[in-house]
């Protein structure tokens, strides 16, 4: 396990963010390492240095609460400024795909449900069962392909930051 942490602790120094926050959340709950809340904003605060929402996240609860630094309401109020301009989620694109998707495909299942439900001489239940199975798998199918479209925007400006 140590050795683990050695390695973690080398790439954190080396300024991974994955690293950087992985450490601090050791520190910060206890996991594999003694809760040490000093430690813990020290590696919250380089890798919210580098932008990372979990580290700005975690200063802002630090600050406020005092853990490991002062406790300071201003501090801890920018540091929640800050994070309003971040997204919690790794890809932001993901996200937003996944949602666009997922609304063109409750729209393109609609399309095909509908006729089914009208022109089904079966009575009520049947119809509504058949629409609602053709809607949901389009929808989900919709909401997976926006999810890997919005990836892919995202990796794109990633390789295109790290090339300017």
């Amino acid at each position: 396990m140590s050795e683990d942490i050695s390695r973690l602790r080398q790439q954190a120094e080396q300024g991974n963010m994955a690293a950087q926050c992985q450490l601090g959340d050791m520190y910060f709950h206890g996991r594999g390492v003694p809760i040490v809340y000093i430690e813990a904003a020290k590696w919250f605060q380089k890798a919210a240095n580098q932008g990372s929402y979990t580290g700005l996240s975690m200063l802002c609860i630090m600050y406020r609460d005092g853990l490991g630094v002062p406790k300071n309401a201003a501090k801890a109020d920018e540091y929640y400024r800050r994070c309003l301009g971040r997204t919690p989620t790794k890809s932001g694109g993901v996200l937003l795909g996944m949602v666009v998707g997922l609304i063109i495909g409750l729209i393109l299942g609609g399309i095909f449900a509908v006729p089914m439900i009208v022109n089904c001489p079966d009575g009520l239940f049947h119809p509504i069962i058949d629409g609602f199975f053709t809607i949901i798998p389009i929808a989900a199918a919709g909401a997976i392909g926006g999810g890997i479209i919005g990836a892919m925007v995202d990796f794109v400006k990633k390789l295109t930051r790290k090339s300017k």
